[in-house]
């Protein structure tokens, strides 16, 4: 008996001995991030999905439907609006919030990052922002609600508010020009080489002067043009209602037509282009995302899936990534019009907003954009 006694002893102590660990003086290795693509859904919940697996990385709730694309400043963090008016701050990398900020009257306008790191968000009026905590830096009223993206160019804010598209110094928010097209309302404005162009629900594309704000030109479709204008050299490629995706001549303009290409619906959707392939990706509302040959309107592909594409899709390493009505996010071969994978987001509604690509390193990917978009 007591043999038996010492012998649980032993065990006891030996057990003992051998739960006691060496703690390494080695710091963790770091955790490793790979590109995702953060995707907004009209449930209130972004998500980040691996780019190359579609496996779910993270998800945050801001609570409502989120209808604007986000966008990626240098320190990888990720800014966007929900419709509770509410703009959020959120780590790209982790999805961990940062901060949030109220704004009146916020109408799903997507935000802007500016050559000068601060954060442009339309609602009641402009506002710029602090990207570190959210506070307002200045504010100018436009005389409406602003539903469209500004965009930053050479120091400049461009904006599309009602029938109008203001130009605003970035520094002392001085007003430097107002386009009035007199009736009708704008798409986003797109800044290329010296120009500004937009679409109006009117069926007009119309090219202005940067500098002056005064019309070079002006195409009229048979259809309203809610796609944002994607502009690349001479080429000015927009979608519209009357089942059209035209190539404008930028230069000329008016009545110059380089291809067009119809689809069986309205096409809601702004293209992007693929450089390397001469290639633009554009979705329509008869259920199929196009590859067209931008050069001569050739159809290169077209990817059927189960509803509506009114976002836009995003071109990164070889591949295209896009949502659908039907709930899923898309990622597609480019090369062969084939689909690498799909995921189920449980996405309700006919939302325009639109995926983006966090590369890492700092390097974000947008839709109607040609895959140089590094911030």
């Amino acid at each position: 008996m007591k043999k038996s006694y010492y012998l649980l002893f032993i065990l006891a102590c030996s057990s003992l001995f051998a739960c006691n660990k060496t703690i390494s003086n080695d710091d963790p290795l770091p955790i490793v991030y790979k590109p995702n693509v953060l995707v907004p859904t009209t449930t209130g919940i972004l998500y980040s999905f691996d780019a190359e697996t579609g496996l779910k990385n993270w998800e945050y709730n801001s609570g409502i439907s989120i209808e604007s694309t986000p966008v990626m400043d240098k320190a990888e963090n990720i800014y966007f609006g929900n419709n509770f008016g509410q703009i959020h701050a959120v780590d790209a990398k982790t999805g961990k919030q940062k901060w949030t900020k109220f704004l009146a009257q916020y109408n799903s306008s997507s935000p802007c990052i500016g050559d000068d790191g601060k954060l442009y968000v339309g609602a009641d009026s402009l506002y710029c922002l602090d990207v570190a905590n959210g506070n307002k830096l200045w504010r100018v009223y436009l005389g409406g609600n602003i539903k469209t993206a500004p965009t930053f160019k050479n120091g400049n804010i461009f904006v599309a508010v009602g029938q109008k598209i203001f130009s605003i110094n970035s520094t002392n928010t001085v007003l430097n020009w107002t386009y009035d097209a007199g009736s009708s309302e704008f798409s986003s404005p797109t800044v290329r080489d010296g120009k500004v162009y937009a679409g109006l629900e009117n069926g007009r594309v119309i090219c202005v002067d940067e500098f002056l704000g005064t019309q070079i030109w002006s195409y009229t479709c048979n259809g309203d043009v809610n796609s944002t204008p994607m502009v690349r050299g001479d080429m000015c490629i927009v979608g519209s209602y009357d089942d059209t995706i035209r190539c404008i001549d930028a230069v000329a303009g008016t009545d110059a037509i380089r291809w067009k290409l119809a689809t069986t619906e309205r096409v809601s959707s702004s293209a992007t282009i693929d450089v390397d392939r001469e290639t633009v990706y554009i979705g329509s509302n008869d259920f199929n995302l196009y590859a067209i040959n931008h050069v001569n309107g050739k159809l290169r592909w077209k990817f059927p899936t189960g509803s509506i594409i009114r976002s836009s899709p995003v071109l990164y390493n070889n591949k295209i990534y896009f949502t659908s009505f039907d709930k899923y996010m898309y990622c597609v071969d480019v090369n062969t019009g084939k689909l690498v994978w799909k995921v189920n987001t449980n996405s309700l509604t006919q939302s325009l907003a639109s995926p983006i690509i966090n590369a890492t390193n700092a390097t974000a990917f947008y839709p109607t954009v040609s895959g140089n978009s590094i911030h």
